[in-house]
């Protein structure tokens, strides 16, 4: 498919709207002997890991390249000749990235949930009892023989067995 690419000399890809050219194409332009020009600039270029193998060669070949100095990722002023792949394509740097902005997120959140609870930790607090949701923020242990009705009696020891009912401090 590449094969008249051999005895092509200069080829002009100029202002196309190129986002990426594919390994294969490079790696066949690359052991092109006769080209001695290669226009790329004014591409709208993406800078990820698919530009890996045109970087690669225009830096090895700066000379082949037609104004090697306009090329350029979209939306960067870097020449993408200056540019430094190991940032670009790097997984663990967007790895950590996205785990510092969820933690930084995360904390965020936290953050602000205890401001507003300390801020208004009364009117929280009467309305987690109002709901019936008091028990988890006191101390007192939550019963769980709740279901037996005779639970809270206790027999008293002395003559009389009395029962008596245990109320909450």
């Amino acid at each position: 498919m590449y094969s008249y690419f051999n005895s092509l000399e200069k080829l002009d890809l100029s202002d196309n709207k190129l986002e990426y050219l594919n390994a294969t194409f490079i790696a066949h332009i690359s052991t092109s002997s006769n080209l001695t020009g290669l226009g790329l600039y004014d591409n709208p270029w993406s800078c990820n890991c698919n530009i890996t193998p045109l970087h690669s060669y225009m830096y090895n070949n700066p000379g082949k390249f037609i104004n090697v100095n306009r090329i350029s990722c979209k939306d960067w002023t870097i020449p993408l000749l200056e540019m430094d792949m190991d940032l670009i394509c790097s997984s663990i740097l967007s790895t950590l990235i996205s785990i510092s902005i969820a933690l930084g997120v995360l904390c965020l959140i936290v953050g602000i949930l205890t401001l507003v609870y300390l801020r208004h930790r009364l009117r929280v607090t009467a309305w987690l009892a109002e709901h019936g949701v008091n028990r988890v923020l006191s101390r007192q242990p939550i019963r769980t023989d709740r279901a037996k009705p005779d639970a809270d009696k206790i027999p008293m020891s002395g003559d009389k067995q009395e029962n008596c009912i245990l109320l909450p401090d």
